[in-house]
């Protein structure tokens, strides 16, 4: 057999293995000749099937060192198979963690997304301070959590945590982003309006800002999750709690995807 019979790439994949084995001390002129041979015959019945060299045999050094030493090419192919493993579960692990949504955060309004924060906010703080009331021992209310502070807690809260979320994540449809000192100067002005409101909410009298037991907590949190639910069927954002979080992991991956090579925004006056 000649080598006019194989492709070009296999041709070369030849050429090369031949130098390699005509430069080993284990390889003599009949022993080469008798390899190669052997190699072309399965090269021919690996072109049939559309299977080139570097498939069948990797490159011409890997399938020199399987012909010179097979068990440290053994050890080399098991290292490279566990590596080949654990970047498969890498890549599964990253895609779990991927949300299974395709909206993106800059989809929706700001105020359908501050509405849905505030509410599962609501419920979730009534609930944690009625569970707090209900355990505590000394007291049968919560200590500086009112009617007023309640609500002003949960919605400021969300208020500051949509705000925040659209200032740090990115807009797929603009490739342009703040300067980063913008965003942490909107963040930080974010947070200490939170701190202010809510303290200014607890100091309020409690005339104005009754402390509420056990009881009045577990039936706002039951109010409140039950009237969110109903809204929650009628709403156009996707299922799941605190669900801005997902939003703005899908706004953050469509914009790598469409602007892969986009540099940070510089800081600018």
């Amino acid at each position: 057999m000649t080598n006019s019979e194989l492709s070009k790439r296999n041709q070369e994949f030849i050429f090369h293995l031949t130098k390699l084995l005509s430069q080993s001390k284990s390889f003599n002129d009949e022993k080469t000749n008798s390899t190669i041979a052997e190699l072309q015959e399965k090269l021919l019945t690996g072109q049939k099937t559309g299977k080139t060299a570097r498939q069948l045999f990797g490159t011409p050094t890997e399938y020199f060192q399987d012909l010179t030493d097979p068990k440290a090419a053994a050890a080399r192919r098991k290292k490279l198979a566990q590596q080949g493993h654990h970047q498969a579960a890498a890549s599964s692990a990253a895609d779990a963690r991927r949300p299974k949504i395709t909206e993106q955060l800059f989809e929706y309004s700001f105020w359908t997304e501050f509405l849905d924060t505030a509410w599962t906010l609501l419920i979730m703080f009534s609930a944690m301070y009625a569970l707090t009331a209900a355990l505590g021992t000394s007291s049968k209310k919560v200590q500086g959590v009112g009617l007023v502070s309640l609500f002003v807690l949960s919605i400021v809260a969300g208020a500051v945590y949509v705000f925040a979320t659209r200032v740090l994540s990115p807009d797929p449809s603009k490739k342009e982003r703040r300067p980063v000192w913008q965003r942490i100067l909107l963040l930080l002005l974010a947070l200490a309006a939170l701190f202010i409101v809510f303290t200014a909410a607890t100091l309020l009298p409690a005339v104005i800002n009754p402390a509420l037991s056990a009881l009045w907590l577990f039936i706002i949190a039951i109010v409140s999750g039950v009237s969110y639910y109903f809204w929650r069927k009628q709403s156009s954002l996707p299922k799941g709690i605190l669900i801005i979080g997902s939003l703005a992991t899908n706004a953050t991956l469509q914009y790598r995807q469409k602007y892969p090579k986009a540099k940070k925004a510089r800081n600018k006056k």
